[in-house]
């Protein structure tokens, strides 16, 4: 008994240190299907959001694949050796809010009563995923907690976002505004801590990717965080670097940043109006 007691453990033990979900106040993921689902579970509020994504849609993918539908971008992961995360990545691109796992069942949610299965993901067997025993446990207990009251459900093809596209080999697919997409969700995804702290914060493009400021801070203002200015800086940073004032290091604003995007936490060297600076060369950790 001694043995398996400690066995457990050890299992959870290694579980927590592989863990992608701390203490940020969501937690998101996306469900891998024809038409993927973004959740988004608030364990301060007990609340959720779920966001039907369409399969059909045309996207630029993550990590230079060019565009693909949406349906069609976890198999290029797989095939490329990457599974989930490449779907991950290009939903938090097109969404705008940091992705942190996904989860792929052997049965597909067919409809809203399927999602209860989030407060059983410890039963479910032949699931695929890249979220730690200790992630699946959190999930769960948050779901459990979620009212039916507290439920959003979304979807993209009712908020009136989609247009029909035809793609150069006659084929239909569709386009997302993003513009409206945006603004239709604005306050969705927020986390109260990091309103509430409201440390201005810069984000500097030290890559040569163009936009790359632009969407970071995009991600920034969806989650709550003040993005007071957006630049190009010819930085000597490797990857990714969070810089504040000793006293802001542990701040939650400087914890989120560098957990979303995998950055080093440095202190700040010198002055200036921002009170948190993300200096980065690439919008994913590993990318």
């Amino acid at each position: 008994m001694l043995i398996v007691v400690g066995f457990v453990g050890w299992q959870f033990f290694l579980s927590s240190r592989t863990a992608r979900f701390g203490n940020e106040e969501r937690y998101n993921f996306v469900l891998v299907q024809n038409s993927p689902i973004f959740v988004s579970l608030d364990r301060r509020t007990n609340s959720a959001v779920l966001v039907y994504l369409s399969g059909n849609l045309y996207v630029p993918t993550a990590e230079g694949y060019g565009n693909y539908r949406l349906k069609s971008v976890y198999d290029l992961g797989v095939l490329d050796k990457k599974d989930g995360r490449v779907l991950e990545e290009t939903v938090e691109d097109f969404l705008g809010v940091p992705v942190a796992g996904y989860l792929k069942l052997p049965v597909p949610v067919r409809s809203v009563g399927d999602i209860s299965f989030l407060g059983n993901l410890a039963k479910i067997k032949e699931i695929k995923t890249d979220l730690s025993l200790t992630d699946l446990g959190k999930i769960s207990s948050v779901w459990l907690s979620v009212p039916k009251d507290k439920l959003k459900f979304l979807s993209l093809s009712e908020m009136g976002v989609l247009s029909d596209l035809v793609l150069a080999d006659g084929t239909v697919a569709q386009s997302a505004d993003s513009d409206k997409l945006d603004y239709l969700l604005s306050g969705d995804f927020e986390e109260s801590d990091l309103r509430n702290e409201d440390l201005k914060t810069e984000v500097l493009n030290a890559g040569d990717t163009s936009g790359l400021g632009a969407a970071a801070a995009r991600i920034l203002n969806n989650i709550g965080i003040r993005v007071v200015s957006v630049a190009n800086e010819d930085l000597p940073t490797k990857g990714c670097e969070v810089r504040a004032d000793d006293k802001l290091l542990s701040s939650k604003t400087v914890t989120r940043i560098a957990g979303a995007f995998g950055c080093a936490v440095l202190p700040k060297t010198a002055g200036g109006r921002a009170d948190v600076t993300l200096i980065l060369r690439y919008l994913h950790p590993g990318g």
